[in-house]
């Protein structure tokens, strides 16, 4: 009788055992959505600042340009947002909203005006490699006594990034300027 219950028991624990040792490969470690990184969103130092002279756009370091006065000035200078990470199946990745706040001076109030200038939404990956990049126009708007004016963009994006790789989400980088004009 002391055998059939020593027996029964190291049946049930062998089967316990089994049965953990399926159930271990069978899951998979879950990834905590809430507490990932947002990738990272910032103006690109190079292209924060666009001059704009009559029909040329330079973007960047102050040009030599002598040619035709200088007409607007513009500066990005801030960048404020949120996101969150979505985990389902093939639509997983990180939705990125942010507003981007810029400046225009012109050299002297006058006639109501608008200035529409171009600027770049780009996404890097963690390797650097960009996976993404479109145009998009801000237009700044001067009433006839204002030399200064500000505009504010907002920005929606998806990062796709496959499930099992959204530990590396905070990798990814969004980064804008405005668009060099050659």
């Amino acid at each position: 009788m002391n055998l059939k219950i020593i027996l029964l028991f190291v049946l049930v624990v062998l089967s316990a055992c089994s049965s953990s040792t399926s159930s271990l490969q069978e899951n998979k470690p879950e990834i905590k959505l809430n507490n990932l990184i947002c990738p990272q969103v910032a103006i690109l130092r190079e292209a924060k600042e666009a001059l704009y002279y009559g029909n040329e756009r330079i973007t960047g370091a102050i040009s030599d340009s002598e040619s035709q006065p200088l007409l607007l000035k513009a500066r990005m200078f801030k960048i404020d947002g949120s996101c969150r990470y979505d985990k389902d199946g093939k639509d997983s990745g990180a939705d990125i909203d942010f507003t981007i706040t810029s400046a225009a001076v012109r050299e002297k109030a006058g006639a109501s005006q608008k200035f529409s200038l171009s600027y770049f939404v780009a996404v890097v990956d963690p390797v650097d490699e960009i996976i993404f990049r479109r145009l998009e126009k801000v237009t700044y708007k001067f009433s006839s006594k204002d030399r200064v004016t500000e505009a504010e963009d907002r920005i929606k994006l998806f990062i796709p990034i496959p499930e099992e790789k959204l530990a590396v989400g905070p990798g990814y980088r969004v980064l804008v300027g405005y668009k060099v004009e050659q």
